[in-house]
């Protein structure tokens, strides 16, 4: 990764740009320093992503497919649903990315806030609709909006992060932002275990009804909406942009894009497998209330909160190349105590190390697909890694409700598991030809 006190020499091949130094720099030695250089823009950020964790990840995924299921819906309707998601925000993504570059992060980060908040508000009303087809046009109208809107404030916030840093602070804000997620993921789940039974009490409704639910969808909606009047402060500075950006290249890395967009296919693909249907198999086959439900969930936030800081120190001796690999393969581990053992402790323990490991491995990778190209690239690598994350998402939400019904779910364990094994054996691949090719740089004689 590009430091202030590392001499950066890179190379086009194809296309790809190969740095001379992968790692931290050696300017933040300690987390107190990292997160005390964080500007007032950086932490704006945080915020808003704080605010989204604890209301999306944390209320939102846990109470929607419930909530789908109250309406009468099996897991085949709501692999669909996910899929037509998934598959919308894998169109949108590239387009978002131009957008970006376009407008700057922050207006598309703003638009997409307000139209995923829209998205996200128009589903819970399904339980006052009676018609079936005006109930399921409902919610194939919010998964339309709010993908559109997730793409946009996706694809751009991870290159307003990656600018609104010193370069060399990059993987402790990448880590410091995944554990402020978690943090706020953890307290949203144990919150959304809750709201169901509150609202329902509230509104003298059975908790087997959708109306708590969509209430509960709601209020995550409210909580959400002040991180958009948060983005509306956030500056463009250009912090995280070199002034004299070496690695700038004529053509468009292609190959590496490539390249990339078949690890996050492959990785997505069985991280979505689980997470897609991981609260429906709590649900229906273990048959596990709510509010349990959403303590289970919430554990996994905890490993997230250990482990995803010990990111950057990780990366210090390894470089977020090989960090990223060890999060895919802990990730492909952790699966298969959900696949071989059929109840809620294995679940427990499964579920939490994947999540831990995807967290580690999301802020390394981020770092280090958005650290390998050019400065005015970032945009369009994030739109594309984005696009193949979600078409990973769209192929597990499609597939996985089918293989649930014909399989069961310990298939569908077995086969992500599979998957991130996969992906991260495509990495490796990566990582060893970037070796390769800097090792045979270094055998040819100057001059």
């Amino acid at each position: 990764m590009l430091t202030g006190s590392s001499v950066l020499t890179s190379r086009r091949r194809l296309g790809i740009i190969i740095p001379e130094v992968e790692g931290l720099s050696r300017d933040h030695t300690s987390w107190l320093q990292a997160v005390g250089g964080f500007d007032r823009n950086a932490y704006l950020l945080f915020i808003t992503a704080g605010l989204l964790g604890f209301t999306y990840w944390g209320i939102t995924y846990l109470l929607t497919n419930l909530f789908l299921l109250r309406l009468g819906y099996g897991t085949d309707v709501i692999g669909n649903l996910n899929f037509l998601f998934y598959l919308l925000v894998t169109a949108f993504s590239i387009p978002a990315g131009a957008l970006g570059m376009i407008t700057g992060s922050r207006r598309a980060m703003i638009l997409g806030g307000v139209l995923a908040l829209v998205g996200w508000a128009v589903a819970p009303a399904a339980s006052f609709i009676l018609a079936p087809s005006l109930r399921l046009a409902a919610l194939v109208a919010s998964r339309v909006i709010s993908a559109l809107g997730g793409a946009l404030f996706i694809v751009n916030s991870n290159p307003a992060l990656m600018g609104a840093v010193e370069p060399g602070a990059s993987t402790y804000a990448f880590a410091f932002n995944g554990t402020v997620i978690s943090l706020t993921t953890f307290l949203g789940s144990l919150c959304g275990g809750l709201l169901p039974n509150l609202f329902g009490a509230i509104a003298r409704s059975s908790i087997s009804s959708s109306l708590p639910y969509g209430f509960s969808l709601w209020a995550a909606v409210v909580i959400l909406a002040p991180g958009l009047v948060l983005l509306g402060f956030f500056r463009e500075t250009g912090k995280g942009m070199p002034k004299e950006d070496v690695r700038a290249a004529s053509r468009v890395p292609m190959a590496l894009i490539a390249v990339i967009i078949v690890v996050r296919f492959l990785r997505e693909y069985g991280y979505g497998g689980v997470l897609t249907f991981f609260n429906v198999y709590l649900d229906t086959a273990l048959r596990l209330p709510t509010p349990s439900i959403g303590v289970l969930v919430s554990i996994s936030a905890i490993a997230s909160i250990v482990f995803t800081p010990l990111m950057p120190i990780v990366a210090r001796r390894w470089g977020t190349g090989r960090t990223s690999l060890a999060g895919l393969l802990a990730m492909g581990i952790a699966v298969l105590p959900l696949a071989l053992v059929m109840s809620w402790p294995p679940a427990a323990i499964g579920w939490a190390g994947m999540t831990a490991a995807n967290s580690m491995n999301e802020a390394a990778m981020q770092v280090f697909i958005l650290d390998i190209v050019a400065t005015r690239y970032r945009a369009l690598m994030s739109g594309a890694a984005n696009m193949a994350s979600t078409l990973g998402l769209a192929a597990s939400a499609l597939g996985g409700g089918y293989i649930i019904r014909t399989a069961g779910f310990r298939a569908l364990f077995l086969l992500s598991a599979g998957l991130l094994f996969a992906s991260a054996a495509s990495f490796a691949a990566l990582l060893g030809l970037r070796r390769y090719t800097r090792k045979a740089r270094e055998a040819v004689p100057a001059g």
